[in-house]
């Protein structure tokens, strides 16, 4: 049986620690050291996210998402503080998923509301 949001598969049994390490060594360390810190904060603010199954269940859902957007969200997460707030792995997963799928859109977004920098001009 597959779960319809992640696509987990809950018949086969696994050793979820081993698993975890295997999918967060993927990553390179930058994307490794901010998964981990985030995983600290809301270990350590979030007492019903702190078992193995729910950090597994994270990794998995973020699996095919490009590191970089893993970052930002991360960072965001971080700098106001939602795993202070009780918001958990679900949570930040949440915002990687949605960052992935809505970041040419707000791109666009900015763009129109900040604009752009002028071109360079040659003074002569």
């Amino acid at each position: 049986m597959k779960c319809p949001c992640c696509g987990y598969n809950f018949i086969l049994p696994k050793n979820k620690s081993l698993e975890c390490i295997q999918m967060i060594s993927k990553y390179k360390k930058d994307t490794q050291s901010v998964i981990k810190k985030a995983m600290r904060g809301i270990h350590d603010n979030v007492p019903s996210d702190k078992g193995v199954d729910k950090y597994y269940y994270f990794l998995f859902g973020i699996k095919e998402i490009d590191s970089k957007h893993i970052r930002w969200a991360v960072n965001v997460f971080l700098k106001k503080g939602y795993h202070l707030q009780g918001k958990g792995f679900q949570y930040l997963r949440s915002m990687i998923q949605n960052r992935n799928e809505n970041h040419n859109k707000q791109k666009e977004n900015e763009r129109k509301s900040y604009g752009k920098t002028p071109r360079k001009r040659i003074v002569s």
